[in-house]
């Protein structure tokens, strides 16, 4: 008799925890390890951020979503820098008596010029005079009718660039060269004749010779 009242108490006290435990009272120490199992919890109940860094695989790339609207028009840029009075070009309109480039000389231009301010140059004069520094492209051209064997370049304060030579490889034809200098305020561009072989270059109304000064920066 007294075994079964002593089950019964205990039974009534189990009972009663189950029934009356105060909200919050079980924490990890009041489950027994592994007491918690898939079983016991509720399908897609658990969150990513509840599971450990890296128990979760990141599943497959999906497809690439629609292209969003075009964002605003950003603000208008400054304007680049007007080199335009650094700028310029001339021809030569050679006659008979002046068509001829012995070698070693430079190459008279007698208009007409399309130069910019700070761009000195006399008509029927060989020289060019530069205003600002800055690097600038020069590019030239001779339309020659004998001279094959010659070769011209461009003169830099009466001293030729070798890396602007260009040689007369035919006949009769055009020759141009192309090169980017630093030139500073005052230096002088002159092409010459860069050979010990005279050039006829066309009479006018042709052009015989060209000179484009373009200030880049």
């Amino acid at each position: 008799m007294s075994s079964l009242a002593v089950f019964l108490v205990i039974s009534g006290a189990a009972a009663y925890a189950a029934i009356h435990l105060p909200k919050n009272s079980v924490g990890p120490k009041q489950i027994r390890k592994n007491a918690v199992n898939s079983a016991k919890v509720k399908n897609h109940s658990l969150l990513a951020k509840d599971f450990k860094k890296g128990q979760l695989h990141a599943g497959p790339q999906g497809k690439q979503g629609p292209q969003g609207k075009e964002g605003p028009k950003g603000p208008k840029g400054d304007p680049g820098p007007d080199f335009g009075a650094d700028s310029g070009s001339s021809a030569q309109l050679a006659s008979v008596l002046n068509a001829t480039v012995l070698g070693g000389a430079d190459v008279f231009f007698s208009g007409p010029n399309n130069l910019g301010a700070n761009l000195a140059h006399t008509n029927g004069a060989t020289t060019f005079k530069i205003g600002s520094s800055g690097r600038y492209r020069i590019g030239w051209g001779v339309s020659h009718t004998v001279g094959v064997g010659a070769a011209f370049a461009i003169a830099l304060n009466g001293t030729v660039n070798a890396a602007t030579n260009v040689s007369v490889l035919t006949a009769t034809g055009n020759l141009s060269g192309e090169s980017v200098l630093t030139l500073s305020s005052g230096d002088v561009v002159t092409p010459r004749n860069n050979s010990a072989v005279p050039v006829t270059t066309t009479l006018s109304p042709g052009v015989g010779a060209s000179l484009t000064l373009q200030r880049i920066s």
